[in-house]
């Protein structure tokens, strides 16, 4: 029996629908999934069979789930991932996690920029002293990055990665997982909303 899930994704419409297994081996987390609106999908996941040298991955499918290109993104430690994908236009994404050195006490901040044929248009790290990782991120009215961190940690970023603020929630909550932060869309004055478990 398989002890590591392989990327799965299963695509249903009412003209018929197509399953999925990438890649055919094991040892493969998947992360997170964005489509794009020519109907392809971008699919994030990390390479779990070395655990002290975890790598990052982004695979773009067609809409039958047939590859167009697959990309190995590194940060500046041997262990990285990518938890959250945002669109910022028709070209261009952004994706955020975090590299982490096995011998150090504390991951670091990862974000990059990639277009549509998987090429590098800039990457970023923040180090603060703790454990850094960019859980969700969305772009905001003003065309802000609004990032969701580790321990309840919420900031704004320019598109120049320049931090305007962060916040850290009451250390009241009980869990320090946070999950997802969106742009409430339609609200004055402009929000967020948080989800965490």
């Amino acid at each position: 029996m398989k002890t590591a899930m392989i990327i799965t994704m299963l695509a249903i419409s009412f003209l018929g629908g197509w399953e999925k297994l990438w890649p055919d081996t094991e040892g493969f987390y998947f992360d997170d999934v964005f489509q794009l609106s020519d109907g392809s999908f971008i699919l994030t996941y990390f390479d779990g069979n070395d655990h002290l040298e975890l790598k990052a991955y982004v695979m773009r499918v067609d809409s039958w789930g047939d590859s167009l290109w697959v990309q190995r993104y590194d940060g500046s430690d041997s262990i990285d991932r990518v938890r959250t994908t945002v669109m910022l236009n028709d070209s261009t994404f952004i994706l955020g996690g975090y590299t982490w050195d096995y011998h150090s006490p504390y991951s670091k901040m990862w974000l990059f920029s990639i277009n549509t044929d998987g090429d590098t248009l800039w990457t970023y790290e923040e180090d603060e002293g703790w454990n850094y990782s960019a859980w969700s991120i969305d772009i905001t009215h003003d065309e802000h990055i609004i990032m969701l961190m580790s321990d309840w940690h919420l900031g704004k970023y320019t598109l120049d990665r320049v931090r305007e603020w962060i916040y850290k929630f009451p250390n009241d909550y009980e869990s320090e997982d946070t999950r997802k932060v969106i742009t409430i869309q339609g609200h004055e004055p402009p929000g967020y909303a948080l989800i965490g478990v």
